[in-house]
Order: C-alpha cells, then structure tokens, then sequence
C-alpha cells in the first residue's frame, strides 16, 4: 500500500476533489489547497513526495511551489495540470526541475498513471543521488578505517572534511574526559598558536557547548567564536561532536571567513555522517595503539621474566655447586678414608671417618631441602596457600621475633597454581625485607578479595627499607626478589607497590584479577580456606 504523500492546488474544485478521492482510494495521503498562498504556506511546514499544481492560479508559481516543498524534501516529483489545448501545443514549464504534464480534464486512469510515472522518476533520481552520495562515502570510510595511526587519521580528517565541505578552516577538537577539556589535534587553515594554546572547558564556547549537548550546531551569519585574535571574522560555522556509543570523544569545526554564501543543511549532513566515520576510525585507532602498548608491555615482561629465571637458574647451580656438592665430595673422600682404614683393620677410626661422612650427607639433605623449598614450597600442595602462609609466619616469628599475623577474608573456591605461588612469593620476599631490613616489631598480611580482583597487603612498623634498590636488585636471601615479583604481578594482568606506610614502615600492595589467562589451566586441588593467625 503506498504511504507517499501528495500536495495537489487548483481553482476548480472538481479537480480537486476527484484526484484527491482518486489518490487517497489508492492509498496516497492527500493534502489540499485552492490558492497559491495556502499551498506555499503548506509546502513549507510538511514534507511531500509529490506536488500537483494547477498552472492557472493567478498568485501561483509552480517552479516556486516545488522549490519550497523541496526545501524539505530534496526528491520530491512534480505533476503540472494545464488545459488540454495547453498540452496539446507542448505546453513545458519553465523550471529545469524533472516533471510531468497532465492535461484537464482527465480521468482517473491517467491521474493514476501520470501519479505512477513521476514517482518512479522520483524513485530513480534518489537511488542515482543516494549511489552519488554512497561511494564517496565509502571511499572515504575505507580511506579511514585502513589509518591506525591517531596523529596521521586526525591530519586525514580534516583533509577530507575540508574537501568535502570546501570550508575555509577546519580543526578537530579531542576531550581529556579526565580534565573535561578540548584541544585541537589537527587543523587546515588556523593559524599555529591558535592550535597549540586552544582549550575549551566543556561547556564552554560553541565547540565545549556542542561537546556538552552532543547535538551538532549549524551558524550563519556574524559568529562570535571562542578562538579571540583569529583576525578576519567567521561568516557560517558547523560544529559536530564526534561520539562513539553515545559517548562525546571530540567535536569537528568547519567554518568560512571568505567564502561567500553560508554552509547548507546538506553540509551539515554530510558533516555528521563523516563524523560517526570519524568517531569509529577513532576509537579503533586507540584501540590499535591500546594493544600495541601491551604487547610492548607484555614483550619486556616476558624479556624480564626469562632474565629472571636465567638468573635464578645461575643462583642454584652456584648455591648446589658451593654447598650441597662440595658437601658431596667432603662425604665420598671420609667415605673412602673409612673403607681405607676398613682395610687396615682399623676400625675406631674408621668408625669416626664413617660418622662424620653421615653428618656431612646429613647437612647435604637439609641443603637439598632447603633448595627444593625454594623452587617449590610442599607447603602449598599440602595446606593450601593461607596455611602455607601461616606456616611462614610462625617461622618468621620464631625467627625474628616480630608480632606477625595473617588476616584473611574469604578467598576464591579456587585459586591457579601461578596466581598462588605469586602470592606466596610476594609475601615471602616482604618477610624477608622485614626481616633483613626494617628492624620492625610488628608487621601483617591481609588478603581481601572482590568481584574482580585479589589485595594482598603486607605491612610493617620499621624503619622502612630502600624501594629503589629493592627494584633494582635481587633478593639478599638469593631468592627472586621483588622486582621479579612485579614482573610476574604483570604477567597475571596485576601490579605490586611498595611504598611507605603512614606512620612510619613499609607498604607492599599487590594486586591481581581474580580471574588470570592462567585460570584456564588452573589445577583441579583448590586452596585451603584460612582465618586469623
């Protein structure tokens, strides 16, 4: 059923009224008028598809009728109605606009199909214009899409914008949604300071209100700009917010101060398509740079962490080669001592020689242990990470005398293998700081949890220790210290601070997602519940 809607003016009513009840029988929406002046006053204040002017009313003149119905519809037809004798001559308006004759009197199977003929002229312009319109927009959108860098899209943007628009000056205009302020990033036609020095609050001027009001500005005539000291005044002016997702990221400027004439309501749409063009080419550029930046981040976390374990390799072939093997070869000679004097029948030395092999392999089996600790605490395996945990405090306390305790809440069901052992690391490395440095006497470790992250806090009352030296080095206990342990933080998506403490001491804060990359490999034994140490 047709929803087109059709203006038809004419003095004689019969006409009037017999194509109105003809078309509104065919499912038109028909409007009416008798004079010349009802018919521009109704032309334009609603938008027709088609306008059926008689060619006799003495204060009508057609061209003019579809000019202003075309003021808000741009496609709309035009049938002319004149006299037979008149179309019998070749009767031919004036205007250069496409239209149809229809001569008086008529029925309704001509009215039909003249009505037929114009809309089907009308519906083939608009596919022309819209094609015109579609594959320079295209173009520019592929032109758009395929920049990632945001310094040469923003230079890309106002080129085409300016070539679009054939504006005089033309800048864009990005928000610090931290500081609610807009600054130009690329710009044709501004003068450079005023590039460098323009910031706009939000709100402020008419680029901050159109940032505010995420409603686009089109200004004709004197416009009093906030960019003071341009020089030669700015005649019409389009403001346009770049917005993403209904979030305002920046405005586009166009404005003239030569040309003469003013922007049209076409500029100003084809400023808001290339705007949402814009908008996108944006965000995805940020987001190109976004995870640019984290692979950089992730490749010199993967470099640090190889450097680690290549370091922590070296340390345990030093340590196993200075003690455990040289405990080894200090066994095997009293061993061979003691089977030498065996053979000599020597037995009360040789009794001693065998004895003080086996205090040697015993010492060598602590080493071992001790080693083997460090690589992997059995701990965690056995108690879960809070009584690994509080296994490690009671050392600490026995050892150091410092009033430590582990407070807790609630952990996640179940926690990865990696995610555990960084979290025992972190506070086995803040213990042994404590413990080497801080000369404190009381010290806690607290583990909170939310929807999205694990804290774990470990604090002490001492007299702090040097942060920037614990960065740059390793651990004095020979253990992987705390920077590495920031590396694996980050790894995990997390972070590790250390900081000084209000009143005195040391913070060490680390942070990490309670659900890791890692938790995809996640061991199937969950961790031990805990509460207060």
């Amino acid at each position: 059923m047709p929803q087109e809607r059709v203006l038809i003016v004419d003095n004689e009513r019969s006409v009037i009224a017999m194509a109105a009840d003809a078309l509104r029988a065919l499912g038109y929406a028909v409007v009416v008028a008798e004079s010349g002046e009802d018919a521009m006053a109704v032309a334009g204040r609603e938008s027709f598809d088609l306008v059926m002017a008689g060619d006799t009313l003495p204060d009508l003149d057609p061209a003019a009728l579809v000019q202003q119905s075309r003021s808000l519809n741009p496609n709309a037809s035009a049938v002319i109605m004149t006299d037979r004798s008149n179309a019998a001559a070749g009767f031919k308006p004036t205007s250069t606009a496409s239209r149809l004759v229809l001569a008086k009197p008529f029925g309704e199977d001509d009215l039909k199909s003249t009505v037929l003929q114009a809309l089907e002229k009308r519906d083939v312009t608009t596919e022309v214009l819209r094609l015109r319109t579609l594959m320079p927009l295209f173009e520019v959108s592929s032109a758009l899409m395929s920049e990632v860098k945001l310094d040469r899209l923003f230079d890309l943007i106002v080129d085409i914008v300016k070539r679009e628009t054939n504006a005089d000056r033309v800048s864009l205009m990005v928000l610090d949604e931290s500081s609610q302020h807009l600054s130009i990033e690329a710009a044709v036609g501004l003068p450079g300071e005023i590039v460098s020095s323009t910031r706009a609050a939000v709100g402020q001027g008419i680029a901050g209100s159109v940032a505010q009001s995420g409603e686009a500005l089109l200004l004709n005539g004197a416009v009093n700009h906030a960019w003071a000291g341009e020089g030669e005044p700015i005649t019409s002016a389009i403001c346009v917010p770049l917005k993403v997702k209904g979030r305002v990221i920046g405005v586009l400027n166009s404005s003239n101060i030569v040309r003469q004439g003013s922007f049209t309501r076409s500029d100003l749409d084809m400023m808001t398509i290339l705007a949402g063009q814009a908008a996108i080419a944006i965000e995805n550029a940020r987001l190109f740079e976004e995870v640019d930046a984290k692979q950089a981040t992730l490749e010199q976390l993967l470099g640090e962490l190889l450097r680690a374990q290549e370091e922590e390799r070296q340390r345990i072939s030093t340590e196993i080669h200075d003690s455990v093997a040289q405990l080894m070869v200090s066994a095997s000679y009293h061993t061979q001592s003691s089977s030498a004097l065996l053979a000599q029948s020597k037995f009360d030395r040789a009794r001693d020689e065998a004895e003080f092999a086996t205090k040697i392999i015993g010492k060598c089996v602590k080493e071992l242990r001790g080693i083997v600790t460090e690589l992997y605490p059995p701990a965690l395996s056995e108690l879960g990470l809070l009584g690994a945990l509080q296994e490690n405090v009671e050392y600490f306390r026995r050892e150091t005398g410092v009033a430590c305790r582990v407070l807790s809440a609630t952990l996640p069901e179940q926690l990865s293998p990696v995610q555990e052992m960084v979290i025992y690391r972190v506070v086995q490395e803040a213990l042994n700081n404590i413990w080497k440095h801080a000369q404190a006497t009381e010290a806690q470790i607290s583990l909170d949890t939310n929807a999205s992250e694990i804290t774990v806090e470990i604090w002490d009352n001492g007299k702090g220790f040097d942060v920037g030296g614990t960065r740059r080095t390793k651990s004095q206990s020979g253990g992987v210290g705390l920077l590495n342990m920031r590396s694996r933080a980050q790894m995990l998506g997390g972070n590790l601070t250390i900081e000084p403490r209000t009143g005195g001491g040391t913070r060490v804060v680390l942070t990490i997602p309670r659900s890791s990359p890692d938790n995809l490999s996640r061991n199937s034994q969950p961790s031990a519940k805990g509460g207060v140490g």
